[in-house]
């Protein structure tokens, strides 16, 4: 255990839950908010003593994050889509719609789940400090409910 640093953004997307029976079926859109939180696992810092520069915390996040999901709709990998999610999609791509698909159905778990392992794999493949990974992302769907995926 050591310290963490933790970064907030926000975005917006639309998704629809496929095989759902109540309302969060239909084509809907929230304005998410995402935290990540990294630390260094071996307990080591920059020559600024840092475990990493937010900006650059920023931008990884931006690349993942908001390029993906940022006013896009967010469709469910192939195996777990609907009638309906499929027809979506197909007129997505038709009429040039920003779309973004995760290989699972889109709650806001599973989007934690995807965040988690891609910031993760940008992180060992950028790799400026030995040792940084992310350890928790947490995404709220609504200001009163969140999703936390973390793996320690």
């Amino acid at each position: 255990m050591g310290c963490k640093v933790t970064r907030e953004m926000t975005f917006d997307c639309a998704h629809m839950l496929s095989g759902y029976a109540g309302d969060c079926k239909n084509l809907h859109g929230h304005t998410y908010k995402v935290q990540v939180t990294v630390e260094n696992t071996e307990g080591l810092y920059n020559e600024m003593g840092m475990i990493m520069d937010f900006k650059y915390l920023d931008d990884i996040m931006k690349e993942v994050i908001k390029n993906n999901f940022d006013h896009a709709i967010i469709f469910s990998g192939q195996s777990n889509r609907s009638a309906a999610e499929k027809s979506l999609l197909e007129w997505a791509k038709t009429h040039d719609m920003r779309h973004f698909i995760i290989p699972r159905k889109t709650t806001a778990e599973n989007m934690s789940h995807w965040i988690f392992e891609q910031l993760n794999s940008e992180l060992q493949h950028y790799g400026i400090i030995r040792g940084v990974q992310c350890t928790s992302v947490k995404l709220w769907e609504t200001p009163k409910s969140f999703a936390e995926y973390s793996e320690v």
